[in-house]
C-alpha cells in the first residue's frame, strides 16, 4: 500500500510521508560509479622513451638518459605514472652509449690489426688508409 493512497481509506493526504533516511555516504555497501581518476603520465617519462628510441641518430642518448633520471625524480616526488617509460628510455640509452663504445673500441682494433699487417707486408701501413674502406658507405 502507498502512502497518501486517494482509494484506500477516502481521505486524500491525510496520512503522513514516512521519514526520508538522512544518511551520509549515499553509497554505502555499493561500488562507486566511476572509477577513480588515473594520475597523469610524466611527460618527461614520455619524452625520455622517444628520444630513446631515436637512438640511432646518437645525439638523443644523452637528453634521453637527462629525461630519464629527471621523470624518476618526479615520479617518485608526485606519484604520477610513466614510471615504466623513464626505465625504458633509460635501459635502451644506456644500450645505445655501449653499442657505440664497443663499435669504436672495435673500429680501432680492427685498424690497428689492418696497420700493422700493413706495414709488415709493405702494402700500406697508413692508418688512415686502413679507414678508409670502413668509413665508406
Amino acid at each position: 500500500m502507498y502512502y497518501n493512497d486517494p482509494y484506500s481509506n477516502g481521505t486524500y493526504g491525510d496520512s503522513a510521508y514516512p521519514p526520508y533516511p538522512q544518511t551520509t555516504n549515499l553509497n554505502a555497501g555499493y561500488p562507486a560509479p566511476y572509477p577513480p581518476a588515473s594520475r597523469p603520465t610524466n611527460s618527461l617519462a614520455i619524452a625520455s622513451f622517444v628520444l630513446a628510441m631515436l637512438c640511432f641518430f646518437i645525439i638523443t642518448t644523452i637528453p634521453s638518459i637527462i629525461c630519464g633520471h629527471i621523470a624518476l625524480s618526479q615520479i617518485k616526488k608526485d606519484g604520477s605514472e610513466g614510471k615504466g617509460l623513464a626505465i625504458a628510455g633509460l635501459v635502451i640509452s644506456y644500450l645505445a652509449i655501449a653499442a657505440i663504445v664497443v663499435m669504436v673500441v672495435m673500429l680501432f682494433f680492427v685498424a690497428g690489426v689492418v696497420g700493422v699487417v700493413g706495414s709488415s707486408t709493405g702494402t700500406g701501413g697508413s692508418y688512415a688508409m686502413a679507414l678508409t674502406p670502413l668509413l665508406q658507405i
